[in-house]
């Protein structure tokens, strides 16, 4: 039975020099499962093994360097495509499944075009984001012999059991229990040198969130459906990850940690136990003063908010449903709590103006975050803003071009390309003075 299985997450950080944190956690995840039923289960994480330049903590440096990805896909003898060459001869896959995003979609191709020139009969599949948006995209690519669209937790390993033959796997991701599957693999990652303990931190609680933001594409593989692993699958985890790899902190990777207070205090009580701190990401709506001051009593030492917006008319339209009133106000709570926050900001919608930028600018250093990370708008498929802009360009539409730190954005109707990178780096340059200002540049790890 064909069952030497590698999925691979495709380098994309990696070209830049970038330490991007943690480790692929939707390979490690399908590794676990793959696991379960008695399969060969290996993960490469292209951005994990090679040269990182300190430089690239600030992300002015992320935006000068956008030309080395393309740069990267185009040279066939680049140290990256050959690292990846010398494992598959060391692994000898019978499958290679790569996960698809929007912006890595150039690497995903370069990786399925190494695996074919190596070995022709290895069986190549995809999925991820990307693929269950636009599976039409790699349905007659001669490089793919399957494409899955929706999650993959269960259908891979039946695929792979079944002797690889559909061409086409479809999965209602609303059909999927997590209770029901297993914790990632870690154990599957391929030189495991390359990843400290704070990368195995990485733990996921619940899966899907139970709002619909304009420009997010998490439904994709989730359906809006928000389920959560029980407290002692967690548990678990927590216990074999500490007695292992001795993980000095917990990054709780939910989409949404605190949408459901009941569930996320019944975990900070569980962290509280293993007395290791953590942080999460979440609504910054769902903050009080009595929430906030709960989760430091149980070790929480940060938390990260997709804010997005310093315009109302904006958060209206990206479905963010909060006022920036409530904003200011869970600032003034975090703030007064001494809790760490990190914020996320997006400019660059194809409707966005130069005012509502400024408006942005002004309103992210009024609240005065622990750290701000803006970040280019990037069309992802499956989202309203990308049907509503973007859906009748067809393939003219070349999303591989894009990506959160590409100010290229030459979609926007107020302003040409060169005028909206002006306009990014000047924001950028305050928020980078801002974060430096209050010495935070390395209490938050990882880009978005």
């Amino acid at each position: 039975m064909t069952n030497r299985v590698l999925l691979v997450n495709p380098p994309f950080h990696a070209f830049f020099e970038y330490n991007r944190w943690w480790y692929a956690f939707s390979c490690a995840q399908l590794a676990g499962c793959l696991r379960e039923k008695g399969m060969e289960a290996f993960v490469y994480d292209g951005d994990k093994y090679f040269k990182k330049d300190p430089l690239t903590k600030q992300r002015r440096e992320m935006v000068k360097r956008q030309s080395w990805y393309e740069d990267g896909i185009k040279n066939n003898d680049h140290y990256i495509w050959r690292h990846f060459r010398k494992t598959l001869e060391e692994v000898r896959p019978d499958v290679v499944g790569v996960t698809m995003w929007s912006s890595f979609l150039q690497s995903g191709v370069k990786i399925l075009e190494i695996c074919k020139e190596f070995d022709p009969a290895i069986k190549t599949c995809v999925g991820g984001y990307h693929v269950s948006a636009m599976p039409g995209y790699f349905r007659n690519n001669p490089l793919v012999d399957a494409v899955f669209a929706g999650p993959a937790d269960n259908s891979l390993p039946d695929w792979i059991a079944g002797g690889c033959r559909e061409k086409f796997i479809r999965t209602d991701p609303r059909g999927i229990d997590i209770k029901k599957i297993p914790a990632p693999s870690r154990e599957s990652l391929l030189y495991p040198e390359f990843f400290t303990p704070t990368d195995m931190g990485m733990v996921m609680t619940s899966r899907g969130c139970p709002s619909d933001c304009a420009f997010c594409s998490n439904k994709l593989l989730t359906g809006l459906k928000y389920q959560f692993r029980t407290t002692d699958q967690v548990r678990l985890e927590l216990e074999h990850i500490i007695e292992k790899y001795h993980v000095p902190y917990l990054n709780i990777s939910d989409a949404n940690f605190l949408a459901d207070r009941k569930n996320a205090l019944q975990m900070a009580e569980l962290f509280k136990t293993f007395a290791v701190p953590w942080g999460s990401e979440g609504l910054i709506n769902s903050i009080t003063e009595e929430l906030v001051l709960k989760l430091i009593d149980c070790g929480c030492t940060n938390l990260s908010f997709g804010i997005e917006s310093g315009s109302q008319a904006r958060l209206d339209k990206l479905k963010k449903r909060i006022r920036l009133e409530q904003i200011e106000a869970a600032a003034g709570i975090l703030n007064k709590c001494r809790m760490k926050w990190k914020t996320f900001f997006i400019v660059g919608f194809p409707d966005d103006t130069p005012e509502e930028m400024e408006l942005t600018r002004r309103f992210a250093l009024k609240i005065n975050p622990s750290y701000i990370s803006l970040n280019s708008f990037t069309p992802l498929p499956g989202t309203d803003i990308y049907n509503e802009w973007f859906s009748s360009c067809g393939d003219s539409f070349d999303l591989g071009g894009y990506n959160q730190l590409n100010p290229k954005a030459d979609f926007i109707k107020s302003m040409d390309t060169r005028a909206y990178r002006e306009k990014f780096n000047s924001i950028l340059d305050d928020f980078e003075r801002h974060n430096e200002s209050v010495n935070s540049v390395n209490d938050f790890k990882g880009v978005r």
